[in-house]
């Protein structure tokens, strides 16, 4: 991107921010927000729209916009033990992206299941909405399961401090007609935080693992849309850690 690419970019992003900033403030948002959200019902949305301008292009893409993100969730609580969440995209097919039901009756364990993201990586497991950058890194977004159908059982121990999810899944993403074997994947991540006596930073780090052994599954979801492997036929199995340190103003992520 160019000077006046980078210039335009940047005023965009301005004017996002101070809108942000006045919405916040504006008592008619403040009363829409508390219409939309209650704890048994919440409806949330997210749009993303990327522009992209280069002077001479040296790629096969053409300078404008386009939408990265469409979604609409709706969220709730409904008894301080069983939640529920769903989501849609109008980008992609098929819409549902996430449709499960949590029964959480402890902090220490509790189940959930539907579709949903298999308990695996950092990165992947923060919503879209809450990414540290605009988009996800290609690695992360190659290798992970990925959303899929299933179920785990997940809590905490140590005052939240150590973390677990461990569930079973079809393992062939989010494909509406079921497994393609009488195989499942099974996937489990271990997460443990650490928040300094002063409350300015938090470390975090964990370890995830998946298996699976596949007969028709996709691989590997890039930035584009389309998989890495369409069908891929065989075992898999994958294995992750991740660090990160938040201190103040500054971050370090690994993974």
């Amino acid at each position: 991107m160019n000077g006046w690419g980078r210039a335009v970019l940047g005023i965009c992003l301005v004017t996002l921010a101070q809108a942000n900033a006045w919405a916040d403030d504006e008592p008619l948002f403040e009363t829409l927000k508390q219409k939309a959200r209650s704890d048994a019902f919440a409806i949330g949305a997210l749009l993303q729209v990327v522009g992209d301008y280069a002077e001479d292009r040296t790629d096969d893409a053409n300078n404008g916009f386009s939408l990265a993100n469409v979604r609409l969730n709706v969220r709730g609580n409904l008894d301080g033990q069983i939640r529920y969440f769903v989501q849609a995209s109008f980008l992609k097919s098929p819409a549902v992206l996430d449709a499960a039901m949590t029964y959480q009756p402890t902090i220490a364990w509790g189940a959930k299941a539907g579709a949903f993201k298999a308990p695996f990586s950092a990165e992947f497991l923060v919503p879209a909405s809450g990414i540290d950058f605009v988009n996800r890194s290609q690695a992360v977004t190659l290798l992970v399961p990925g959303r899929q159908i299933g179920a785990q059982v997940q809590g905490t121990f140590q005052g939240r401090r150590l973390g677990y999810a461990v569930g079973v899944f079809n393992g062939n993403g989010l494909d509406p007609a079921g497994n393609d074997n009488n195989d499942l994947m099974t996937a489990g991540r271990l997460v443990y935080s650490l928040q300094d006596s002063g409350r300015e930073g938090v470390t975090t780090v964990a370890i995830s693992g998946a298996h699976s052994v596949d007969a028709d599954a996709p691989i590997g979801f890039p930035i584009g849309g389309t998989a890495l492997v369409e069908g891929f036929s065989g075992e898999r199995v994958l294995a992750g850690a991740d660090l990160r340190v938040e201190r103040g103003p500054w971050l370090v992520a690994l993974e």
